[in-house]
């Protein structure tokens, strides 16, 4: 199984090892209307979500954690040069070049260290804000929280029993993907290629790696489906060709996918008891 995955990579790596080849791949013939055969997906809040209860999650959004985390890191990334300035509008700098292999988890948190050192934040303060960007760029740690979507995972595996290529694209560090890699080898195995952000140096909504992707694996974008839980990535997707799709709940999937025909109807009480097990309200983005 680690095999193929890595026979996967080995291939997407030396594509980008070849140049800026950026063709949409093949053409649909004139007045043919389009059929899709590809579906991509984004992995964050799509197949993984991190391992927090409800009532964390909950009490974590009310103190707007995320957004204080945001903004601190905006203010830590001052004076920062972005990797890739397409990420630049949706992300601290700091964390943009993490993504795309500009820096290490490890040089990133060195980062923040001394610019709380410099900013002269007081020690309690200093270890809270330590503690969650360890949370974020420590590559064990994170890889560790993740945890797959259960009905994410059936409509995977319905789509590729009904022959459907799958692909990932995501915005997701090199350090960290290979041990995801690992946990995860028998859901990576069902996927027909893999590109990720930290391999290739740009990221989503940057359109080169939506492009990129179609010419590696030889896709018409006429022909594929995208589906991420931010909409400035499938607005990305749509700008080269590619029918984007912003996941709300995975119920309104099953029927955004059967509405471009990919009918997965037969899975759909499947995926509904899924969700109220798992609780679908602290899963969606």
């Amino acid at each position: 199984m680690l095999r193929r995955l890595s026979f996967l990579f080995i291939v997407g790596l030396a594509g980008s090892a070849l140049g800026p080849q950026e063709p949409q791949g093949r053409a649909t013939k004139p007045g043919q209307s389009a059929q899709h055969t590809a579906v991509i997906f984004d992995l964050g809040e799509v197949i993984f979500t991190s391992k927090r209860p409800g009532y964390v999650h909950q009490i974590l959004e009310r103190l707007l954690v995320r957004q204080r985390l945001f903004d601190f890191l905006h203010e830590a990334s001052h004076g920062m040069r972005p990797h890739d300035p397409s990420m630049a509008d949706h992300f601290p700098t700091i964390i943009g070049n993490w993504l795309t292999g500009g820096l290490s988890g490890h040089e990133a948190k060195l980062h923040i260290a001394l610019h709380l050192k410099k900013k002269r934040y007081s020690s309690f303060t200093s270890r809270i804000w330590l503690a969650l960007c360890h949370h974020v760029f420590d590559p064990h740690t994170l890889a560790k929280s993740m945890s797959v979507k259960p009905e994410t995972v059936a409509l995977i595996r319905a789509l590729k029993d009904q022959g459907y290529k799958l692909y990932v694209l995501s915005n997701w560090d090199h350090v960290s993907f290979p041990l995801m890699l690992e946990k995860h080898d028998e859901l990576f195995a069902l996927f027909d290629g893999i590109m990720i952000s930290g391999h290739e140096k740009i990221g989503k909504p940057n359109t080169k790696i939506y492009k990129r992707l179609l010419s590696r694996y030889g896709l018409d974008a006429s022909e594929c489906v995208f589906i991420d839980d931010m909409e400035h990535n499938v607005e990305a997707a749509k700008a080269v060709g590619i029918h984007g799709l912003c996941l709300s709940s995975h119920s309104q999937l099953v029927e955004d996918l059967e509405a471009v025909g990919i009918f997965v109807s037969a899975e759909r009480n499947k995926f509904q008891q899924l969700s109220l097990k798992n609780g679908e309200h602290c899963y969606t983005a």
